[in-house]
């Protein structure tokens, strides 16, 4: 039996200094529609945990824009066999 899940995906652009070197980066992420709930429960929105992770990575954030919104169906026996494999591998 399959078991899918619909999941709605929203793009981020963001704008960065390489605090090492000072060069400008265009990077994208995507963040599941759910995970700025989430993160309102622990008191902080969804560009102070962007900023986050890109300071953990050596760069200072100075833009963030959204981009596209999609919605997609996920079947997770696949999803879970491919996580597993990744971390066998």
């Amino acid at each position: 039996m399959n078991t899918f899940k619909t999941i709605r995906l929203r793009q981020y652009i963001v704008q960065a200094i390489d605090r090492r070197t000072g060069e400008r980066i265009t990077d994208t992420v995507a963040y599941e529609r759910g995970a700025s709930l989430l993160l309102g429960t622990y008191d902080t929105d969804l560009t102070d945990a962007i900023n986050r992770q890109f300071s953990r990575k050596g760069y200072q954030v100075t833009n963030i824009t959204k981009g596209k919104c999609c919605t997609s169906y996920v079947e997770l026996g696949s999803l879970f066999n491919a996580a597993t494999a990744e971390q066998e591998g």
